[in-house]
């Protein structure tokens, strides 16, 4: 039912909406601040429709990922805005009908996606738009103002008992990615893009080219426990090629299809966890068993201690860890 030139509450979402032509436009929880926005809506005019589709715009963005930003950078990209396009109506829907909604109600139909999961999935759909109104390939960005989850600290620490009981309900590739980051804290791209020709067996570790590290200043090194490294033996072995870590199907890991294991985790032990959580827990665990904090930096692939120290502020608040180590003094 048409609500043209009157603002209108949706219960759901808790704000309120207008209609003006084809275009459903939001206009916060604010009753007043609503009828203020709808009023400047009304005297400003109409803007000339968008020329051309969603997909033109996706495909020109990812043409451009090809030469500036890393495979994988792009991968994520691609997964994402193909997921969105999925969703749409038609893969070439017009940009004069594409609305903040078809985002919202995208990231919705996914409910096993948590607030960072979602955040990012939004953040890739608004970045190919942001990158083609600043280039010049659209007069507009139609999804300006698009309102994400706050970013939320991911401080979770996984106990060794917890690790154990998911150990249990888990085999195969999976098992291999949980091992792995837990035993080397590595970053969750890290282990995602390591390839057997950058593994030094002699030495137990994994060593990135400079140009394939964070920062893209120094090589970054990985160490392996043994644990580590008999994992890495054998999956040289199964993909000398390529990423070693793959999934069932064979396919490289990406976030969909982690956070699907993970949601079926969750079905068994009753939370959802994260990879990195498993980054987190293997820094405080670290650090509570005496690793010193220069060390688990370096351990860590950190450039200073500052996001070391950010951990230890929280070991800190350890009261029997604090009494035990003023026991050693």
């Amino acid at each position: 039912m048409a609500r043209d030139n009157k603002i209108w509450f949706w219960t759901k979402r808790g704000e309120w909406y207008v209609n003006i032509g084809t275009v459903r436009h939001r206009l916060g929880p604010d009753k007043e601040e609503a009828e203020r926005l709808f009023h400047e809506m009304k005297a400003k005019k109409p803007e000339t429709p968008l020329p051309g589709s969603v997909g033109d715009v996706f495909q020109n963005f990812l043409n451009w990922c090809t030469s500036k930003r890393e495979e994988s950078t792009r991968e994520w990209y691609k997964d994402h805005l193909q997921s969105f396009l999925d969703f749409l109506p038609g893969q070439n829907l017009p940009l004069a009908l594409l609305k903040k909604d078809h985002v919202y109600n995208w990231v919705d139909a996914h409910p096993a996606w948590g607030d960072a999961a979602r955040r990012g999935a939004m953040t890739a759909v608004c970045r190919a738009f942001n990158w083609a109104e600043k280039n010049d390939k659209i007069d507009r960005n139609p999804l300006h103002g698009i309102e994400k989850p706050a970013p939320t600290a991911r401080e979770d620490v996984i106990s060794p008992a917890e690790y154990r009981k998911i150990l249990k309900h888990i085999t195969g590739p999976f098992r291999d990615l949980l091992v792995t980051a837990w035993e080397t804290g590595a970053r969750p791209q890290e282990i995602l893009r390591v390839r057997a020709e950058w593994v030094e067996l002699k030495q137990s570790r994994w060593v990135f080219p400079v140009k394939k590290s964070k920062g893209k200043k120094r090589r970054r090194v990985v160490y392996l426990t043994p644990v580590a490294l008999e994992v890495t033996k054998r999956l040289m072995k199964t993909n000398p090629i390529g990423p070693m870590f793959r999934n069932t199907e064979g396919e490289p890991w990406n976030a969909y299809s982690i956070s699907n294991s993970f949601t079926r985790i969750k079905k068994k032990v009753g939370k959802k966890y994260n990879l990195v959580s498993f980054r987190h827990s293997f820094v405080t665990i670290g650090l509570k068993k005496g690793i010193d904090p220069v060390t688990m930096q370096h351990l860590c692939g950190h450039a200073d201690l500052s996001m070391i120290s950010k951990v230890y502020g929280h070991v800190s608040q350890d009261v029997k860890h604090m009494q035990r180590a003023l026991k050693k003094k």
